[in-house]
């Protein structure tokens, strides 16, 4: 059954209904490519002209009929009927130069959907025994038979070709479900351990949570959740931000970023040079110092937290929400990596949390993780010296 729903249309016209086939273009349809002028108009004498209303039913499924009908104005559609007589599953739309019924023309099998008239319709019905009672009327039925086998068969091709379509669009849709559920569940086990870390920390457990063991430890039972995921959604590691691509260019607007904030430092140190060696005596006194070590080994702690923040979070995401302008997804991380630190306590939950927001949208713009990495370690050294001030 020919589902053809396409129509020429007078450019910019608001008319959107299908035009009527002009009774002179009856002879040049593909249907008659095959034949002889004499036997077209022979054929043609034979067609009975039929008005369909709306709603009324040209074919129905099971019928043993082989005649051909081809659409003159109007549209109609093909549809099957469930079981029960109620459901119904639209399967197209037929238009005016379309030829309805050509299956069973050409195997005899029954009708294999019902046909009905959604507007008023005029179609023409070309009678299969009258055509086979013409003279020579079997030699005019196989040519017939041979052009409509053609056109059925890329008619054929390009419905499957869609089928195929469908169809993996609906694998891609129920993987994107499946990954979603790693994702909620790896969504899930971070938070869980955000709570195992706050609950040791306020059993007195760890003394001192800055302590790089402390730190280590809480990243490496966040990094064990995050590594299972990135190898159940085996995803590549250039939508982690670990790439060639741009990664020059976001280690050069970091590298900008931490000059300008270094003078921006500087200048306020110079502004108030007692307050701040005040703070520093004070510092000193206290025994607040930043060694070696930490600043070696949070350079790494930097580039592991922002492969998870960034890379992995951010990155999911804006994949399941579809997050085109990546908006939500650095919103989301940011409130997601800013309760992971809700051991160290509120005011680090902010401060991480509106850092996060900068991580992610410095992030957005080159998509690298060298840069957005390098800013995190220098902002978080930047805080750290702050002790001393």
């Amino acid at each position: 059954m020919h589902f053809d729903t396409s129509h020429s249309e007078p450019s910019g016209s608001p008319d959107t209904s299908p035009k009527a086939l002009p009774t002179s273009d009856l002879r040049t349809l593909g249907l008659f490519h095959s034949l002889a002028n004499e036997d077209r108009e022979r054929v043609l004498s034979l067609a009975e002209p039929l008005r369909q209303p709306a709603g009324s039913i040209l074919l129905k499924k099971g019928d043993s009929d082989r005649d051909l009908y081809i659409v003159l104005s109007g549209t109609l559609v093909p549809f099957l009927t469930g079981k029960n007589g109620l459901d119904e599953v639209v399967l197209g739309t037929i238009g005016p130069g379309s030829i309805i019924g050509e299956f069973a023309f050409l195997d005899a099998a029954p009708r294999s959907a019902s046909v009905r008239a959604t507007s008023d319709c005029e179609v023409l019905r070309l009678p299969y025994e009258a055509l086979g009672a013409l003279p020579d009327g079997d030699r005019i039925i196989g040519d017939m038979k041979g052009t409509l086998a053609s056109q059925v068969v890329q008619r054929t091709r390009n419905t499957n070709e869609a089928v195929v379509a469908g169809l993996e669009k609906e694998l891609e849709h129920q993987q994107r479900q499946n990954e979603f559920g790693h994702f909620l569940i790896y969504t899930i086990s971070i938070f869980l351990v955000a709570m195992v870390l706050f609950y040791v920390v306020a059993e007195d457990v760890v003394e001192d949570v800055y302590e790089a063991r402390f730190a280590w430890q809480g990243l490496l039972m966040l990094a064990l959740p995050s590594l299972i995921t990135i190898r159940l959604l085996n995803i590549p590691l250039d939508q982690l931000g670990i790439r060639k691509q741009g990664l020059w260019s976001s280690l050069r607007e970091a590298s900008l970023i931490c000059l300008g904030l270094t003078l921006v430092a500087c200048l306020v140190i110079y502004l108030l040079p007692a307050s701040g060696q005040n703070s520093a005596d004070t510092a000193a006194a206290e025994g607040a110092t930043v060694d070696t070590w930490f600043l070696f080994h949070y350079f790494f702690h930097s580039i592991f937290q922002e492969l998870g923040a960034r890379g992995l979070i951010q990155g999911l995401f804006r994949r399941f929400l579809d997050d085109r302008t990546g908006h939500r997804s650095v919103f989301l991380t940011s409130v997601v990596f800013s309760v992971l630190h809700l051991a160290f306590g509120l005011d680090a939950v902010l401060v991480t949390f509106f850092g996060s927001l900068a991580f992610g949208y410095f992030y957005l713009r080159s998509g690298n993780l060298a840069g957005v990495s390098l800013l995190h370690y220098y902002l978080g050294c930047a805080a750290s010296m702050m002790v001393l001030l």
